[in-house]
């Protein structure tokens, strides 16, 4: 299942709304500095999208992830013998504490959904950032990203919300262009999950542009610059793939500020 990066916009990158952009593995590397990236890839995102963080399986019982003991950093000296161990089924969540680095200060209780991104990467939904960013103290990269969260949210907030207010008439071109896309690939979506899956849905289908991949959520074939593009239809209902296709949007400024250019499509500025 493809993950994706966190970009967050700076207030002046963001008004110009739609510039595109370009099992256990034992303990890593003896010093790490992790980063903290973000995703929201739809009905393919494990829990419902809810707090949750996933990361690369090379990290799971190392200094970076490991379970909790009677307290938070009891494990970390043997971390290798207490990996987290969460998966993406619906009942896969597992405690976790995940560091940031060697220091203990850059260490957070979470909820563990499974491997995701490449190796050297936390990768947070937008629930993980609402539930977390307002804590009185985090750790550094938490703390960096959810100011930039924060500044995100409110400058979609100021905006026009296209996928509220479909009618407005700096909206109806691209919402119906959203529609459309999303309507279109629905069917091929379900067919996908009827099938059985990727291989043997992509085995009917003929044109290699359709053809699925990560559990019918993304395109086979349809790539952005971080890798396979995600499917319209992969989004749940109300909510929108974003311009090129890393991230579902849902016309909700908490949740699209995750990826405000990719999400900024669908927000305009006021009157």
């Amino acid at each position: 299942m493809l993950r994706l990066t966190l970009s967050f916009a700076l207030l002046g990158i963001l008004l110009a709304c739609g510039s595109p952009r370009p099992g256990y593995g034992g303990p890593g590397p003896a010093a790490e500095t992790m980063r903290l990236t973000a995703y929201s890839d739809g009905l393919s995102c494990p829990g419902g999208c809810d707090a949750h963080v996933v990361f690369h399986p090379r990290h799971d019982g190392t200094r970076y992830a490991f379970a909790p003991g009677q307290t938070l950093l009891a494990n970390r000296a043997t971390a290798i013998q207490h990996p987290c161990g969460g998966t993406g089924a619906p009942d896969g969540g597992r405690a976790c504490v995940i560091c940031f680095d060697e220091s203990d200060a850059s260490c957070l209780l979470v909820t563990h959904r499974g491997s995701g991104p490449p190796a050297g990467r936390f990768d947070v939904t937008a629930a993980f950032l609402v539930a977390h960013c307002d804590a009185s103290t985090l750790p550094g990269p938490l703390a960096a990203s959810c100011a930039d969260f924060r500044l995100a949210e409110a400058a979609l907030a100021a905006r026009r919300n296209c996928i509220a207010e479909p009618t407005l008439a700096a909206c109806q071109a691209v919402m119906r262009a959203a529609e459309a896309d999303k309507a279109a690939d629905l069917p091929r979506y379900a067919a996908c999950l009827a099938a059985g899956g990727d291989a043997a849905y992509n085995a009917r289908v003929t044109d290699p542009a359709l053809h699925r991949a990560f559990d019918c959520a993304y395109f086979a074939n349809q790539r952005n610059a971080a890798g396979r593009r995600l499917a319209p239809g992969a989004c749940p209902a109300g909510s929108f793939v974003g311009q090129d296709g890393y991230d579902c949007c849902a016309g909700v400024a908490a949740l699209d500020a995750i990826d405000p250019r990719e999400c900024g499509l669908y927000y305009r500025a006021a009157d």
